[in-house]
């Protein structure tokens, strides 16, 4: 399976411009025959301590909405960290997001902020194991991978891990 793999630059606080590299990515990686494209953690942000980001994570609710779309229409499955604002709970999580061309949606907020990322977001799940359309991923982000605790929960429930 062909997958690309991003290590993008990113505009702080600025999810419209981010998108915008992101789109061209996502296109590029489609016309190569990309299966899938994964993004680096925080990629429609960045990441700094800072009020800003917190405003601009409360703007950018439609990001899944915006990934599933891009999906469907190029045809390549998409996966990638962002921040999303919960208005229910008033939390801030750190999500990885993993969207399908047949409109599939899976996700799993990181379980444990790390060091300076409890200034902007709270905890998040253990549900990290997915069975999906290209096989049975794993997704761990950041510290994650550094975990025995993350290890145990995925052990032979993942083919491969994100």
């Amino acid at each position: 399976m062909r997958v690309a793999v991003v290590n993008m630059p990113t505009v702080f606080a600025d999810h419209n411009a981010n998108m915008s590299t992101a789109r061209n990515y996502i296109k590029l990686a489609s016309k190569e025959d990309a299966k899938l494209i994964v993004f680096p953690e925080f990629f429609n942000t960045g990441f700094a301590v800072s009020p800003s980001l917190l405003e601009a994570v409360k703007q950018t609710q439609n990001i899944e909405d915006e990934l599933a779309n891009l999906s469907v229409t190029h045809q390549i499955a998409i996966g990638g960290s962002y921040l999303h604002y919960d208005s229910f709970s008033n939390n801030i999580y750190n999500v990885f997001g993993l969207f399908f061309p047949n409109g599939a949606r899976y996700f799993h907020r990181k379980d444990i902020p790390t060091a300076l990322e409890n200034f902007c977001y709270t905890y998040g799940d253990e549900q990290s194991a997915f069975d999906t359309p290209l096989g049975r991923i794993g997704i761990v982000m950041c510290w994650e991978q550094l975990r025995y605790q993350t290890v145990r929960r995925m052990a032979g429930k993942v083919d491969f891990l994100i």
